[in-house]
């Protein structure tokens, strides 16, 4: 593993943020495509800070992230924790 990389860490999702998901996939034209961006987007979260931060600021909810899903009308929305990253929801753009 690189010096410069950081490791990742575990991706825990809410109960609210598996419910989200269940009905995206369930919804979707393409669930496959639903699902790698999803994991893209997980895998994303958990090696870095790169992700918007403006949500945090906007609700006042200090360490709030979101990350888009590529492809995908969808964002999810989390925290950085110290031991993990916490999925919060996994919203439409519609319903945010």
């Amino acid at each position: 593993m690189s010096a410069n990389k950081p490791s990742a860490r575990p991706v825990r999702l809410s109960a609210a943020a598996v419910e989200d998901v269940k009905q995206a996939i369930a919804a979707a034209r393409n669930a496959n495509a639903f699902i790698d961006a999803l994991q893209l987007a997980l895998a994303q979260a958990s090696h870095a800070s790169a992700a918007d931060a403006s949500a945090a600021w906007q609700l006042s909810l200090p360490g709030l992230r979101t990350q888009a899903l590529r492809g995908q009308a969808h964002q999810v929305f989390y925290l950085e924790l110290p031991q993990h990253i916490r999925v919060l929801r996994v919203l439409r753009a519609a319903q945010i």
